[in-house]
């Protein structure tokens, strides 16, 4: 099942490709992640879509640190609403693993759902019922998440952290769906020094 927002000046839908076998809760899940999107577009700037200011309008330069900022955010964000909206309970980390684990493994270089991947890995993170004992064990576990041992291993993991650091301070703001050229600046640079070592991190263990 994929979905899409279209946002328009005056009016904006959602297209959606549904797989009637999945349940109703998967369905429930997109929507709010499209009609969240919409939302954030309708708001983060004064009223104004943060590309229609400084994109062309419909995106922004490729490969560019404002693009990766604000694709990763938007995802991000538009998934964390979805997921705290839709779930009826939290679900523990053992339960995400295997998802989070899938997505943060295609976060290199060259592949075009690397964004994508990564805001999934910290939606799903973050709503994790034992998120802040998780996020422990990444901190302070050589092993865990990241090998430190391994090339690249500990900068990947202190990349990692500085990304969910950032992340969740926006989220704590009284509105997050507010956004600046200099966080999405911010958000990135360390998006991309990430993919760099997460990139050649993955290539040694895999």
């Amino acid at each position: 099942m994929r979905g899409n927002a279209i946002i328009g000046a005056d009016k904006s839908a959602v297209i959606i490709r549904v797989d009637y076998k999945l349940p109703e809760e998967a369905l429930r899940e997109v929507m709010l992640h499209e009609f969240t999107h919409i939302f954030c577009a309708k708001n983060e700037v004064d009223g104004e879509h943060f590309i229609d200011i400084y994109g062309n309008g419909l995106t922004i330069d490729d490969d560019d640190y404002v693009d990766a900022g604000y694709h990763l955010w938007s995802e991000f964000i538009a998934q964390h609403y979805a997921l705290i909206h839709c779930e009826t309970a939290k679900p523990s980390f053992e339960r995400a693993h295997d998802f989070i684990f899938d997505n943060i493994c295609k976060v290199v270089a060259g592949t075009a759902s690397a964004k994508d991947c990564l805001a999934q890995t910290y939606a799903h993170l973050y709503n994790c019922s034992d998120f802040e004992e998780i996020l422990s064990r990444i901190e302070s576990d050589p092993n865990f998440f990241f090998v430190d041992g391994e090339k690249f291993g500990k900068q990947a993991r202190q990349s990692f952290l500085r990304i969910l650091s950032y992340l969740r301070d926006m989220l704590n703001r009284d509105k997050p769906w507010k956004i600046s050229l200099e966080q999405m600046l911010d958000l990135g640079e360390l998006y991309m020094t990430f993919l760099a070592f997460n990139t050649v991190f993955l290539s040694g263990v895999a």
